[in-house]
C-alpha cells in the first residue's frame, strides 16, 4: 500500500522540482509560449547536473546539500513566478493546448513500459547506472565495463535523482519521468507546424517517424542518445526562433535569452554523447554566428558567448574524456576488416539501403535546404552530410540510434524551412490525411490498444516482484528471470556477501554491503576458500567457465557450496548457496 501511494508522489516531486522549477528561477518568461515551455525540462536537468558537478567537486554532494539547492531554486522559480504574472502575455493557442495532449496521449504506452522498468537494458546497467551511483557514493569512475570515458550528463542527472530522494534504488519514477524527454521533444518540433496544412503533415510524419522508422523505441532503453537528441533539437529550436528568415516563431522571451538558452542547451548536449561534438564545436557557433549578425536585437558582443560550446567538449576532454575516441569495441564492431572506402559503401547500404524511410526523410529534407539555399541552410546541410559520414563509418551496426539527433534534426529542419515542399499538392493531400478525423480515431484506437498491452505485459514481466520502489529486485527480475526476484530477496535477507563477475550481475548489486566481483579466476582453490570466509560470502552468482573452480571447493567440502535452480536466462548465470561455516571447517582440516 505504502509503495501506491509513495510512487506517484516521488513522481510529481521529481517533475515539479528537478524538471520544471529549476529552469523557470532562471527563464521565468519561458513558460509563454509553446517552444520556450518545451524547452523547459532540458534547461532544468542542465542546471541540476552543474549543481551536482559543484557539489561532488567541492566534496559536498549529499542528499542535504541537494535539498538545499533544490529548496532555493524552487522558492526562486515559485517568486518569479508570481513577480512576473502580470508581465506574462499568453502566446498559446487552443490548438497547442490539443496537441500537447494528443502527443503526451501517445506516450502513454512509453509511460507504462518506463514505469515497469528499471535500468536494466543490455549496457543500462553496467555503464549509465552503475556511473550515477558512484557519483552517488562519491566514487572514482573508471569505466571498466567501456574501456574508455564516456560524457556523464546522464549519470549525474541519476545521481542528482537519487541524491534528492536519499536512496539510490528508486529508479522507476526516475525512469517513468524519462517520457518527458520524449513528449518535450516532439512537442518542440510541433511549435514549428505553424498551419493547419503543417499540422495535419506532422501527425502523419509523427507516425512515420516514430513507429516506422522507429525512434519511438529508442526512448525505451537507451537514453544517453535520445537525451543527447532532445538536446540538440531544443538548442537548435531557440536558435533557428532568432532567425529573420523564419517569420513564424515569434515570443516575447528576449532575444538573448534565447540564446543563453540554446547555448546551455547545445553544451549539455556534448556532455551528453560524444556524437554531439561535431555540432557543438563547429556547426552551431557557425549557425549562432550568421544568425547573429542578420539580428539587429541581438548585439555583435554576443558572438563572444559562443565560445562557450566550442570549448566544453575540449575541456571534458582534458579533465576526464582522454582517449575517448580509442573505444575499439564500437571501432570493431563498425569497421570489422573493412577499409574506410569500403566501409562507406558498407554503411550506406546498411544504414539506408536497408532502412528507406530513413534515406527518403533525408531525400527529402536535402530538398527543403537546397531550395532558395541560404547561408543558414547551408551549415545545416555540410553538418547533416558531415554526421551521416561518420555514422557510415562508426554508426551503421546502429543506424536508428547513433543517427537519432540527426533524425530529429531532419524533422525540425523540414517544419523550419519546408514551406514550399509542404504547400506543395502533395502536401495538401498529406496534410487533409493528416487532419481526417477517422485519422485521429484509428491512431488513438492503435494507441489505446498499445496501451493496454503494453500494461499487461509489463504487470506479468513484473508479477514476482515484491516492492517496484526497489529498482534492484526489478533489475535481477529482467536479468535472471522468473526466479531472479525471489534470489534477490534471499540474498538481501541473508546479508551475507555475495560475488558476481558478470556485468550485468555486478551492476545491479554493485554499492550493496559484502559485495565484490570475486576472485574465483584464482587457480589456488584454497586462496579462494580463504576469501570465501574471510568476506563471509554466502551467495554466489557464476557462468560456465566458473563453474569447475566451484566444483573444486565442492569436492574437496561436500555440501559447501549448493548449486540453486536457477532458469534459463539472459546472461546464462547460475547461483550458488555457500556455506562459510562449512568452508571454515573444511580450510582447518587441510591445515
Amino acid at each position: 500500500m505504502t509503495t501506491i501511494f509513495l510512487y506517484p508522489a516521488l513522481v510529481i516531486s521529481l517533475l515539479v522540482f528537478i524538471y520544471f522549477l529549476p529552469a523557470i528561477a532562471l527563464f521565468p518568461r519561458f513558460i509563454q509560449s509553446p517552444l520556450t515551455a518545451a524547452t523547459i525540462p532540458f534547461i532544468s536537468m542542465s542546471l541540476v547536473v552543474s549543481i551536482q558537478y559543484i557539489l561532488s567537486l567541492a566534496g559536498q554532494f549529499n542528499n542535504q546539500n541537494v535539498i538545499i539547492f533544490v529548496g532555493f531554486l524552487s522558492l526562486l522559480g515559485l517568486y518569479r513566478i508570481y513577480k512576473t504574472r502580470f508581465e506574462l502575455r499568453n502566446n498559446w493557442t487552443v490548438l497547442d493546448c490539443k496537441s500537447l495532449l494528443l502527443i503526451t496521449f501517445s506516450s502513454i504506452p512509453l509511460m507504462i513500459f518506463l514505469g515497469f522498468d528499471g535500468f536494466q537494458h543490455a549496457d543500462e546497467i553496467y555503464s549509465w547506472n552503475i556511473w550515477a551511483k558512484k557519483i552517488y557514493l562519491n566514487q572514482v569512475i573508471l569505466f571498466e565495463s567501456t574501456g574508455s570515458p564516456y560524457p556523464l550528463l546522464l549519470p549525474s542527472f541519476i545521481a542528482f535523482c537519487y541524491q534528492f530522494f536519499g536512496n539510490m534504488d528508486y529508479q522507476l519514477p526516475i525512469k517513468f519521468t524519462f517520457s518527458i524527454i520524449y513528449i518535450s521533444t516532439i512537442f518542440i518540433v510541433f511549435t514549428f507546424a505553424n498551419t493547419k496544412i503543417k499540422v495535419g503533415i506532422f501527425f502523419l510524419s509523427f507516425i512515420t517517424i516514430i513507429l516506422i522508422i522507429g525512434i519511438g523505441y529508442e526512448y525505451k532503453k537507451v537514453y544517453a542518445d535520445t537525451l543527447m537528441g532532445g538536446f540538440l533539437i531544443a538548442s537548435l529550436a531557440l536558435l533557428l526562433s532568432l532567425s529573420k528568415e523564419i517569420s513564424h516563431t515569434k515570443n516575447n522571451v528576449p532575444s538573448s535569452s534565447l540564446l543563453i538558452a540554446s547555448i546551455i542547451l547545445i553544451s549539455a548536449a556534448a556532455l551528453t554523447k560524444q556524437g554531439a561534438m561535431l555540432w557543438t564545436m563547429v556547426f552551431f557557433p557557425l549557425l549562432a554566428n550568421a544568425i547573429i549578425l542578420k539580428n539587429p536585437s541581438l548585439n555583435n558582443s554576443l558572438r563572444l558567448i559562443l565560445s562557450v560550446p566550442i570549448l566544453t567538449p575540449l575541456l571534458w576532454y582534458f579533465i576526464g574524456g582522454k582517449n575517448f575516441q580509442g573505444n575499439n569495441g564500437v571501432i570493431s564492431r563498425s569497421m570489422e576488416d573493412r577499409g574506410y572506402i569500403e566501409q562507406l559503401f558498407y554503411g550506406f547500404n546498411f544504414s539506408f539501403i536497408n532502412n528507406p524511410m530513413i534515406f527518403i526523410l533525408i531525400v527529402i529534407v536535402f530538398i527543403v535546404l537546397l531550395k532558395k539555399i541560404t547561408l543558414e541552410k547551408s551549415i545545416l546541410a555540410i553538418g547533416i552530410i558531415l554526421s551521416t559520414i561518420l555514422l557510415f563509418l562508426f554508426g551503421a551496426y546502429e543506424t536508428t540510434r547513433l543517427y537519432l539527433h540527426v533524425i530529429l534534426i531532419s524533422w525540425l529542419i523540414i517544419f523550419t524551412y519546408g514551406d514550399l515542399v509542404l504547400n506543395s499538392k502533395i502536401g495538401h493531400f498529406l496534410s487533409k490525411v493528416g487532419n481526417s478525423i477517422f485519422t485521429y480515431i484509428l491512431i488513438g484506437s492503435l494507441f489505446i490498444f498499445w496501451s493496454i498491452s503494453s500494461f499487461n505485459a509489463r504487470l506479468i514481466g513484473v508479477d514476482s516482484v515484491s516492492n517496484l520502489l526497489d529498482g534492484r529486485e526489478v533489475q535481477v527480475n529482467w536479468v535472471i528471470g522468473k526466479s531472479g526476484a525471489e534470489q534477490y530477496r534471499k540474498i538481501v535477507n541473508s546479508q551475507k556477501g555475495l560475488w558476481a563477475r558478470d556485468d550485468h550481475v555486478w551492476g545491479i548489486y554493485y554499492g550493496m554491503n559484502n559485495f565484490s566481483r570475486g576472485l574465483l579466476e584464482s587457480a589456488d582453490t584454497q586462496i579462494i576458500m580463504q576469501k570465501i570466509i574471510q568476506s563471509d560470502i554466502g551467495w554466489i552468482y557464476s557462468q560456465e567457465w566458473h563453474i569447475p573452480e566451484i566444483k573444486k571447493i565442492q569436492d574437496i567440502c561436500e555440501g559447501s557450496i549448493i548449486e540453486i535452480d536457477t532458469i534459463d536466462n539472459l546472461y546464462k548465470q547460475t547461483l550458488f548457496k555457500v556455506s562459510t561455516e562449512l568452508v571454515a571447517n573444511c580450510t582447518k582440516s587441510l591445515k
